[in-house]
């Protein structure tokens, strides 16, 4: 895979703004987020599932930006799948640390950061799944792609075949 610097950097400032959202929305003390436990209060931590769900879709940012970032041989691909699980987790921890200074949060709960980082681990697996698709697709296609010019070539090699043939050689 070439790099595209254009692509890298979409990649980062959607990710950039996935965190910024998520810094904001922290930012906010509980009787100011938008629905929030208004929406979900039948559902027992529902707020571990928010932090799940957010980070399922940091984990994937991540994993893409720093995949076509580092376009990666299949020997550093686990390098570069802890690299962007280390980057939404820290983000997670740094959200936490971030909330303690937020009127009416705790911050700091080891719950909440344990919910980012499963969220970023799937995210990450869902966004190397596809990856790991497309490439075999790919792949799949090359030789497809090889065929089908081998025989747009088949009329010309017969022509010269039996011009052999004909000639006597």
């Amino acid at each position: 895979m070439r790099k595209r610097p254009g692509r890298i950097m979409a990649l980062w400032a959607t990710f950039a703004a996935w965190a910024m959202t998520v810094t904001w929305l922290s930012s906010l003390p509980p009787w100011e987020l938008p629905g929030a436990q208004w929406l979900f209060p039948s559902i027992p931590h529902w707020d571990k599932l928010a932090h799940f769900a957010a980070f399922v879709a940091g984990g994937w940012l991540a994993a893409k930006a720093i995949k076509t970032t580092f376009p990666s041989q299949n020997t550093r691909a686990g390098l570069l799948t802890s690299a962007a699980i280390l980057t939404a987790a820290s983000f997670g921890a740094f959200d936490e640390i971030f909330q303690l200074g937020t009127p009416g949060r705790h911050g700091a709960d080891i719950q909440d950061w344990i919910a980012d980082l499963l969220g970023a681990s799937l995210g990450v697996a869902i966004a190397t799944a596809v990856t790991r698709q497309s490439a075999l697709a790919a792949l799949a296609v090359t030789p497809l792609r090889r065929l089908a010019n081998q025989t747009e070539k088949i009329p010309e090699r017969v022509r010269r075949i039996s011009s052999k043939v004909v000639s006597g050689e």
